[in-house]
């Protein structure tokens, strides 16, 4: 009977410790998750707004023309460089939608050795 008793004790204070552990990590966790919502609004627009990408690309670039941290004609050759690529990166689409599973691994395979584009370089000439 003893015996009985103890462990109907030990049982209760884990599971009482058990719901307060738990419910003290998820209060932490709603605590500190509100700290970093507010510093990433602007990824958090873009993923939001897909179709507006370059009109935020273009409002953050204006931004760094008005602190002078770039010139205007950087400013131009990056959205040109933009424009171009989305251009080219909607041809692609067209020409791999055509191919068969094959022909699309293949291809694929070919593309990882190329050289992606630098937008930083771009913007220091």
């Amino acid at each position: 009977m003893n015996r009985k008793k103890l462990m109907s004790k030990i049982i209760t204070a884990v599971i009482a410790g058990g719901v307060l552990i738990s419910t003290g990590t998820a209060v932490f966790a709603a605590n500190s998750t509100k700290n970093f919502s507010n510093t990433n609004t602007t990824k958090q627009e873009a993923r939001m707004n897909k179709g507006s990408k370059s009109d935020m690309m273009k409002s953050e670039l204006d931004k760094l023309v008005a602190a002078g941290t770039i010139t205007q004609a950087q400013e131009t050759t990056i959205l040109n460089k933009i424009s171009q690529e989305e251009t080219n990166r909607q041809a692609e689409m067209d020409k791999v939608k055509n191919m068969t599973e094959a022909e699309r691994q293949a291809y694929f395979e070919i593309k990882k050795t190329s050289e992606k584009t630098d937008f930083f370089s771009l913007s220091c000439n």
